[in-house]
């Protein structure tokens, strides 16, 4: 009981007022609450219990800065893809509607905390003997109990906000989160001018694609 306790406040405390909050936040205004909830937890059981894994068995075979490479293409398509104009029915939510929030939301937080100061936090109590099971489960209560904050948040601006308006905000956030882990996570070699250059006008170059894609949704309407 005593792993449990302590792997719960460590990873709530650590977390409190991180990205995590501002992750569940923006899904809380996209999506049902017991969507962003399912895939918050499933996101987290899978990033934790591979932390644990890692710390356990796997810790020469992965390579966490690839992974965090991944991480932060996957947030600049969300915030891409936050831009987009689409026509919604409110009316009609198929099953693949229903799954593909809980695995959007699922997939954003297993990625996008894989090499995060929890997952560390996580292997570190596993390091020091604990029992692996019980670290799990605190590290990820404690996670899910750190987004409930944000999803609350989320909850009580989303009808107070204009929903396109909403949308891009996460899609500034979804962008600003993945320059933050491509810039943290690239080697500085590759980090040069030019690179940093060419990156930016694709980022350009993306966002004026949407934006006519957009204009051409707007006309059809």
């Amino acid at each position: 009981m005593e792993t449990l306790i302590s792997s719960f406040l460590l990873i709530f405390f650590a977390e409190m007022g991180d990205k995590t909050q501002f992750l569940a936040l923006i899904f809380a205004t996209r999506y049902k609450l017991y969507q962003v909830i399912l895939g918050i937890s499933l996101g987290i059981v899978f990033n934790h219990g591979l932390a644990v894994l890692v710390a356990t068995f796997l810790s020469s075979f992965i390579n966490i800065g690839i992974l965090k490479i991944i991480a932060g293409v996957m947030f600049l398509l969300f915030g891409f893809e936050s831009f987009i104009l689409r026509i919604e029915n409110d009316d009609k939510e198929d099953i693949r509607g229903k799954f593909g929030a809980i695995f959007t939301v699922a997939l954003c937080f297993f990625i996008g905390e894989l090499g995060d100061k929890t997952q560390i936090t996580a292997m570190s109590i596993v390091f020091t003997g604990k029992n692996p099971i019980l670290v799990l489960i605190g590290t990820t209560l404690g996670m899910i109990f750190v987004s409930l904050f944000g999803i609350i948040v989320g909850k009580i601006i989303k009808g107070k906000i204009p929903k396109n308006l909403m949308k891009k905000i996460s899609g500034v956030c979804f962008i600003t989160f993945g320059i933050e882990a491509l810039s943290k996570s690239i080697p500085s070699q590759y980090l040069t001018f030019i690179n940093t250059t060419a990156f930016s006008i694709i980022c350009m170059m993306t966002m004026l694609l949407i934006y006519f894609k957009n204009k051409s949704v707007k006309k059809n309407l």
